[in-house]
């Protein structure tokens, strides 16, 4: 590639760049002196003194907060206690509300199956029913359907008057239907679905209990209780807690409230429940958009919901317990009540504790103040460690001195190493190393056999250009080509072995495997000629002479791994494929025809270089030095082909 006379005189010359080329790195990399330590340092026992000064404040505060805490916990149990009692007495009293006419029905229903009132016999079937009424007040309608949905029903709306009875024929609408459907599977009452009656404008809570005779389905009864009569009994209960109670219907319908003591204008046969957003509280409207109240987790254990909303600037508390024995969907048994009115406890500690809350705050801006300093260049030697990690010496700074007289010393040993790092970056190849990390193997760095490939390249004609240029022009020239087609090597995972004189040596399938090495550098090849014609059209354009390049590529089996003295080993590759790699590339010279890129590649390479933007031309085969048999020879042409 170049005769010898001129790597004399160019090593003469390297020598003396030397110093300038380490200088320009240094500002190039943002390199920077060591920061002049402190003129005075402290020893890390005195700042662990402070350090227990701070503890000492902090565990006085800490026994000021025990007492504080024990009588917030004592606060804490009587709130739960309330919100536990406020629930289950609105829970019991409606279950105590709607359990009659469970026993109601079990009732007419054993008059029926054991034979002492027949069905068929309206009259005494209707009187039954009507002291069932009388029985249970609550209960504002019996109906009794036969199978053949023959309807008897007893109606007292008007409490004190006389029941009213009527007799449907035949009622087999589609609502009935279900029903006697439900009862024939069902083994015992059941909460059906929410009816309304439009002939009064009343919904009712429906429970259904079948009739069995002699073990044969006969019909079945249903009772209702009015929503109105319920919420009027859910209002009186929430009275005496001074609360607003109500019933919830799944979640986006309410049950009983007291703003539904009378019948609501949109109930309907289709919608026999108020929405959540039409019954006009819009303190509950909130409900589900409020945060879980804290210090309730004895509650929360016992089923108990507690949050806090937020309404007109004033903060709210609910409470509310699901209850499926009611049917489907479940009840949302609950009331909401004024924060005030539940935080008048906790408000009588919030004078006690807010002296201990001062002292406590100030000593953690203290504690937090003194951590920070502390932690500072350790956080900071974290992260430069961490940048060294990745071999990004580029953007490590050197660490500021301390005051304190270890971190100092800390400090002054990473920069000095920080320094010694980044002469070795200057030498060795950052791409390699990081790749021999990544791999995480030691035995990857032995010494192997492989099948690789192996590429060479070399300025046509650069002995001739060198004589007329500058030392320091040559070498800006060498570091801006090896640049250029150093990229396309390392845009194809090839690893990049050593520059000689004017020449790259590259290889692929180490250390990574890599199963498409000849693809790789035949894609790497065809790179470099976009990327010298890129670069030749700047340089028409400045008056300069156009860089010419030749390349060779060859695969072949090679020993891979470590190779040099202890105190001096390469990763590089050795062995015949090198050579003939070398001698492709060589050969170029004979075989040049004015392009601005010369890629020869031998049969090896052409035989597994599939899906490249290229094309290979025959070129003969030949006999290379060091070889005895004759190497054929192809061209590797891109798309297009620029010559001088």
């Amino acid at each position: 590639m170049c005769d010898p006379l001129w790597k004399t005189r160019k090593i003469q010359s390297q020598m003396t760049l030397t110093t300038q080329g380490v200088n320009q790195d240094n500002e190039m990399m943002g390199r920077e002196t060591p920061k002049r330590p402190p003129s005075s340092t402290f020893p890390v026992s005195l700042v662990l003194a402070g350090s227990m000064a701070v503890l000492v404040l902090s565990a006085v505060v800490l026994v000021l907060f025990i007492g504080l805490w024990t009588s917030q916990r004592n606060t804490i149990d009587l709130l739960n206690d309330r919100s536990e009692l406020i629930l289950g007495s609105i829970e019991s009293d409606v279950r105590a509300y709607l359990n009659p006419a469970q026993a109601q029905v079990e009732f007419i229903r054993r008059r029926i199956a054991t034979g002492q009132v027949d069905p068929e016999d309206h009259q005494r079937l209707s009187d039954l029913l009507s002291g069932s009424l009388a029985a249970a007040p609550q209960i504002e309608v019996m109906s009794y359907w036969h199978s053949d949905f023959r309807q008897l029903v007893v109606l007292n709306d008007s409490p004190g008057a006389a029941a009213q009875v009527l007799e449907i024929e035949t009622d087999a609408s589609e609502t009935a239907q279900i029903k006697d459907a439900r009862a024939r599977k069902a083994n015992g009452p059941f909460w059906d679905d929410i009816v309304f009656a439009p002939e009064v404008g009343i919904s009712y809570v429906n429970l259904v209990q079948p009739i069995r005779k002699d073990g044969e389905y006969v019909g079945f009864l249903a009772v209702g209780v009015s929503l109105p009569e319920l919420s009027k009994f859910v209002t009186e209960v929430g009275d005496l807690f001074d609360t607003n109670a109500f019933i919830l219907y799944g979640r986006d319908r309410v049950l009983a409230h007291p703003l539904l003591t009378q019948p609501h204008p949109e109930q309907t046969i289709d919608n026999p429940v108020v929405a959540l957003q039409r019954v006009g509280d819009i303190v509950l409207e909130e409900i589900w958009s409020g945060e879980p109240a804290e210090l309730f987790d004895r509650a929360a254990k016992a089923g108990v919901n507690v949050v806090v909303m937020e309404v007109g600037d004033v903060e709210h508390v609910a409470i509310y317990r699901w209850i499926n024995e009611f049917g489907s969907p479940p009840w949302a048994i609950g009331a909401w009540l004024v924060s005030d009115d539940a935080d008048a406890e906790l408000e009588r500690l919030a004078f006690a504790a807010a002296a201990g809350l001062g002292i406590a705050i100030l000593a953690t801006l203290m504690a937090v103040w003194l951590g920070r300093r502390l932690s500072r260049p350790i956080s900071l030697l974290a992260r430069s460690a961490t940048q060294i990690g990745a071999l990004d010496l580029s953007h490590v700074r050197s660490l500021p001195g301390s005051r304190v007289r270890e971190l100092n010393d800390q400090a002054l040993a990473f920069n000095s190493m920080l320094a010694g790092l980044r002469w070795f970056e200057t030498y060795v190849p950052r791409t390699l190393v990081t790749r021999l990390i990544q791999t995480g193997d030691a035995t990857s760095l032995e010494s192997q056999e492989r099948i690789l490939t192996v590429m060479f390249t070399d300025i046509v004609g650069f002995t001739a250009e060198s004589e007329r240029l500058p030392a320091g022009e040559i070498a800006s020239l060498l570091n801006e080509h090896f640049a250029l087609l150093g990229g396309c090597v390392d845009s194809e995972g090839g690893t990049i072995d050593k520059f000689i004189g004017d020449g790259l040596m590259a290889f692929w399938g180490a250390p990574d495997e890599q199963a498409d090495t000849a693809v790789r550098a035949c894609r790497a090849a065809l790179k470099m000629v976009r990327a010298v014609e890129a670069e030749n059209a700047k340089r028409a354009v400045n008056r300069q002479t156009p860089i010419r390049v030749r390349v060779g590529i060859h695969t072949g089996p090679v020993v891979v791994g470590n190779i040099g003295a202890p105190g001096r080993m390469n990763y590089t590759i050795v062995g015949d494929t090198v050579n003939s790699g070398q001698r492709l590339e060589a050969l170029g010279k004979d075989l040049d025809r004015g392009d601005y890129v010369t890629i020869l590649a031998s049969d090896a390479v052409v035989s597994q270089a599939e899906d490249i933007d290229g094309t290979f031309e025959a070129a003969g085969s030949f006999q290379v030095k060091g070889r005895v048999r004759e190497i054929s020879v192809y061209r590797l042409l891109p798309a297009t082909t620029v010559t001088e």
